[in-house]
């Protein structure tokens, strides 16, 4: 039987190990959806690619809004909805109002993971 230290420890190892893979598919999501707004963009749309563009997209959303409930344990905060029903309004919003280290975690995540893709995706 397993001590209650031992349990903690593997429920912390499975929260890292969801986290590091939700975050990994929806920043591939995230590529995606920027490729398909270069395409719409440059007028790249047609009646065959449009519905799974639209279901890209779908998904995306709903695991962006996956991951700002996940980031709650991170940032000890849930998020101000329905401001932040996105992680990126929520870290848009704490790289502005919050100086401690919350901001500190949003501006890196914006700037390593986000703004790469998209420039000034963060503003």
């Amino acid at each position: 039987m397993k001590t209650i230290a031992e349990l903690i420890s593997q429920l912390s190892l499975d929260y890292v190990f969801l986290t590091v893979k939700w975050m990994f598919i929806t920043l591939v999501y995230f590529l995606a959806i920027m490729k398909v707004r270069e395409i719409r963009d440059a007028g790249g749309f047609t009646w065959a690619n449009k519905p799974f563009f639209y279901v890209i997209l779908f998904i995306g959303l709903i695991r962006d809004a996956g991951l700002n409930i996940i980031m709650s344990v991170i940032f000890l905060q849930v998020p101000r909805y329905p401001d932040e029903y996105l992680l990126t309004a929520r870290l848009k919003n704490l790289i502005r109002n919050d100086t401690g280290w919350r901001g500190d975690i949003a501006y890196f995540l914006c700037n390593h993971f986000l703004n790469p893709a998209d420039k000034n995706h963060c503003g």
